[in-house]
């Protein structure tokens, strides 16, 4: 690349012929094409590295791989699932909720329908009181991803903890789940 500077700078005035302009050309597209490929590999590798020995490892360390696997051109996991919300999982799990809702609230920006996302941000903003910034994503859960019944009861739970008894009832009734002793927790 460098060796092409020089050759351009050295014959300024010479206009360059079509061959050379297409070499030129193949050898910047090879170059950047190359740079984003490895990219992509470094973000797989540590992804992979991440999920497959999870387990076993600190939360810090599984955080530092899910950093060094989040690049520009690797944002996602395999399924489409943004890489900020698994380090907002890890945070969870270390018990940092400021910093894990940071994360989903970057993850949302990526991907604002994922029902399980959702969920793990509405369950850490409850997590720390803040019942009433959990209402969007709640209506939101509830509009759309009624399915998920572990969803309802934290929707159901949010309306409770905001005074909306009846509300809570409403989504827990409205689940089609057999939700008897969820009821009896409620009232």
């Amino acid at each position: 690349m460098a060796g092409m500077a020089i050759l351009l700078h050295r014959e300024k005035t010479r206009v360059l012929k079509g061959n050379e302009f297409v070499a030129i050309s193949t050898c910047l597209f090879v170059v950047i094409s190359s740079y984003n490929l490895g990219k992509k590999l470094q973000g797989e590798f540590y992804l992979k590295k991440y999920f497959q020995g999870s387990k076993n490892r600190s939360v810090s360390k599984r955080i530092a791989l899910l950093e060094k696997a989040s690049n520009p051109l690797s944002k996602y996991d395999f399924y489409g699932t943004p890489l900020s919300f698994f380090t907002g999982v890890e945070y969870v799990r270390s018990g940092d909720y400021h910093r894990a809702i940071e994360q989903f609230e970057l993850a949302k920006k990526n991907n604002p329908y994922h029902p399980v996302l959702l969920m793990k941000h509405i369950q850490s903003l409850q997590s720390i009181s803040n019942f009433e910034q959990a209402k969007p994503n709640c209506n939101f859960l509830f509009g759309y991803h009624k399915q998920y019944y572990e969803g309802l009861k934290l929707v159901s739970w949010n309306h409770f903890n905001t005074g909306e008894a009846d509300s809570a009832l409403f989504v827990i009734e409205h689940s089609g789940e057999n939700n008897d002793s969820y009821k009896a927790d409620l009232a």
